[in-house]
């Protein structure tokens, strides 16, 4: 997916949430997107909270990050809302 195009665009101090997409997640809030990195960048602009909805399949106990990517606040899937503590960017990995 590119980056979207067109000149409409809505001020950052009217957003009080973000859903983002993702492929798969972890427990520890990192997701697997699209590999562009659009998402991770525009969320370091905001200060809100960040959902993700995903499949249970989709989640994995832990996901790996890079310095850049920004953590989700909340997962939610058909069978649990995991919540991120505040503060908690990474989790190790599982022994």
């Amino acid at each position: 997916m590119d980056e979207p195009t067109g000149n409409k665009s809505v001020p950052l101090e009217t957003i009080d949430v973000v859903i983002t997409p993702a492929l798969g997640a972890g427990r520890n809030g990192h997701r697997l997107g699209y590999g562009k990195g659009y998402y991770d960048a525009f969320l370091r602009a905001l200060d809100v909270p960040t959902v993700c909805l995903l499949y249970a399949e989709c989640l994995i106990p832990w996901m790996p990050a890079a310095s850049h990517d920004v953590p989700i606040d909340v997962l939610i899937t058909e069978d649990e809302v995991i919540r991120r503590q505040p503060g908690v960017t990474s989790l190790p990995p599982p022994s």
